[in-house]
Formats: C-alpha cells, structure tokens, sequence
C-alpha cells in the first residue's frame, strides 16, 4: 500500500546491517591487532636491555625469558638471556642460551662471544679460546676483542692480552673494560702510578664504570701503600654492580693484607652468595679461616674447591699446608705431592712437604725437599738444609 515507505525501511535496514557489520569485524581486527602486539617479544626484549643496562640481572633474564617464551629462536633474546645469566653466575642457563644462540646463528658473533665467557669463568680455557677466536673473527669489536684479552690475562699470557686491548682501544677509545684490563697490566708492568693517572681520568669522565672502579682497587693493592683506598673503590664498585665477583675479590684481598681476616672472610662469604661454585672464591675464603683459626671451616673450604676444579695447584699446597698444621702428615704429603706434580717448580710445595716429612721422621726426604726448594727459590730453603740435614 505504501511501497515507497517500505522500500525506504528495508534500505534502511539494510544500511544498519552492514554498519554493523563492519564495526564487528573493525572491533575483532583490532583485539587481532592487540593480540599480535602483546605476542610480540620486542617489547620485552626492550626491557630486558634497560634491566641489564641498571645491572638488574634477575629482572634483566626474567624479561628476556618472557620474549624467548613467545618466540624460542629470537636471537636477541637468547642473547640477552645468555648475558643476563652469565652476570647472575648461573652458568648452566648461559651456556644454553649462547650454545642455542651459536647453533641457530653461527655468523652472530653474539652467541660464540658468550659461550667464551662462560667457559672463561668456568676456568675452561681450551674451549673459551676457541670461542672467543671465532667472536673476533666474526666481528672485532671492542667488547669481543676484551672478552679474548681477560682471558689471556688469566692465562698468564700478557703479550696477548695487551695486543688484544690495544686494538679494542682503537676501536673504542673509552670502552671500559678496556681502559680497566689496559690499567691492570701497566701496573703489573711497574708503571703503578701511570696506572692510577689512566684511571683517575677516565673515571672523573665515567663515574659509573664499576670495572675501573675495580681495577683502581686493584692498582692501588699492588703499590701496597695504603689499603684504605683499595677498599673504597671495590666498595664503589660492588655499589654500582652488586654482581660483579672480581670487586669483591679486590676488597677482600685488600681487607687481608690490611690486617682484617674477619672481614674479608665475611666479603668472600658474600660473594659466595652469588657465586657459590666459584673455586677461587672457597679457596681464597678458606685461606683467611685458616688466617682466624678455623681450621674445620677452612678444610670444608679446600674440600669445596678441589670437588669443582680438581687441577687447582694452589688449593693442595694450602690444604697440605693447613693438614701439617693440625699434625695430619701422611695427608698433608700427598696433598703436597699432587702440588708438586701440578706446578713442579713451586718451591713452596717442597719447603712445607719437607716440614711434613720432618715431623713425620722421614729425614731424608724432607732434606732432599729442603734442596729442591732452595733450588726453586725459597727465600729459607738454604736455612732449613742447614738447620735439619747439616751443611752442604
């Protein structure tokens, strides 16, 4: 009757149908749209990088973590993660992270520099350098070429180690564990004060740099003239870094030689906390229990570290020196005897393997170690020869 009229309705209602409609599918695109975002692991990854850059390393591996839970083949988070545990010493973590990270990229310098880092702090030098060679190879940067460096400053090799920071310097004029690790072996050169002008310029420029803040420490130890400002800078630097192991060393080698066992025992207790499986850190803890008379304690100490790095020359000398101490001889030898076949030349070895055999009753013995240590350098050994075997 009205056909005009309905025509206009049913447009009408059509119109509204397809309003509808549209806002429908607009509404479902953009909650698709929300959800892909918050899939996305670069958020997180963002984080993660302000996190480590604070030096807030559980926060820093728990963002990195939630990136590599969205997407397990990112390779900036598993990079992130392999860093992030490695500062927390949590080794195991890092060395799946990096491993994952070399296998999946094997061109990304990233994921071999890592693993070299690891296995430096895990005193797994052969493969650390293999590594780290490879990192380099790939990309000779300043932080890579320093990764390499502070492991040949380990390993005893200085050439290489200052060849090493020299290029990272040219690559990175003030990158910090450069100048730090560049400071450290001027010092241990005897050019100590040109040590100190290096650091006491870069750090008025970077105050933040823990790593100088520790290598001041460490300067300042080996001049031995006053502990005091050892101590306050490794303090400094544990401020900034509350993870950094090697300031907590410094300060405690430095409250050592100052006189104060019971404190640096303390620091190295501290440090355990966050590294508890470090074997420099329960030897050098049991040498100063052994300093306040906690022969148990420090015996557990010696224990420890052998059960982590079986190889480790220093903890048998101080473990046999410690067992002659508490009249255990036959175990204080041996002890003394795996030194020996350790470090053949370690004077100290058959000074205090003689002592033992001395009290032992085994004269001969300890007469031929008294001539070996004198052989090797000991300070005494001609004194001790003389004293129990006679002259020469």
């Amino acid at each position: 009757m009205f056909p005009f009229k309905r025509n206009i309705g049913g447009s009408l209602r059509a119109t509204i149908m397809r309003y509808l409609r549209s806002i429908i599918v607009f509404i479902g695109l953009a909650y698709a749209a929300q959800g892909v975002a918050q899939n996305q692991p670069g958020a997180s990854i963002k984080a993660g990088d302000e996190h480590m850059h604070s030096h807030r390393f559980t926060d820093a591996a728990a963002a990195y973590e939630k990136a590599l839970s969205v997407q397990p083949t990112n390779t900036d988070g598993l990079y992130g993660a392999a860093g992030a545990y490695r500062r927390l010493c949590r080794y195991d973590l890092a060395l799946k992270y990096a491993g994952k990270l070399s296998e999946l990229a094997p061109k990304d310098a990233r994921g071999h520099a890592e693993l070299g880092a690891v296995y430096t702090a895990l005193k797994k030098y052969r493969e650390a350098e293999e590594a780290l060679n490879q990192a380099v190879k790939l990309d000779p940067s300043a932080e890579n070429l320093v990764l390499r460096a502070e492991l040949y400053y380990l390993q005893q090799r200085r050439e290489a180690a200052e060849a090493d920071v020299k290029k990272a310097l040219e690559a990175q004029e003030n990158y910090g564990p450069a100048v730090a690790l560049y400071a450290m072996l001027l010092a241990e050169n005897e050019m100590g004060e040109d040590a100190l002008r290096v650091l006491n310029q870069f750090l008025s420029a970077n105050p933040k740099s823990f790593e100088a803040y520790t290598a001041r420490s460490w300067v300042n130890y080996i001049l031995q003239e006053d502990m005091n400002p050892a101590i306050l800078d490794a303090e400094q630097a544990i401020g900034i870094n509350p993870f950094f192991i090697p300031a907590y060393r410094r300060k405690a080698f430095a409250l050592s030689l100052s006189g104060d066992n019971q404190e640096a025992e303390k620091t190295y207790t501290e440090a355990l906390k966050i590294d508890p499986k470090n074997p420099d850190l329960l030897f050098e803890r049991g040498c100063e229990r052994m300093a306040l008379g906690m022969r148990g304690e420090a015996l557990d100490d010696f224990d420890q570290s052998l059960k982590i790095q079986p190889d480790f020359a220093s903890v048998y000398l101080q473990r046999g020196i410690l067992r002659t101490q508490m009249e255990d001889y036959t175990p204080a030898v041996r002890d003394l005897t795996r030194a020996i076949e350790l470090e053949s030349s370690n004077a100290w070895a058959y000074i205090y393997r003689g002592h033992a055999y001395l009290a032992a009753g085994d004269v001969k013995s300890a007469c031929d170690d008294y001539k070996n240590g004198e052989k090797y350098g000991h300070p005494n050994g001609a004194m001790f020869f003389e004293k129990y075997c006679g002259k020469k």
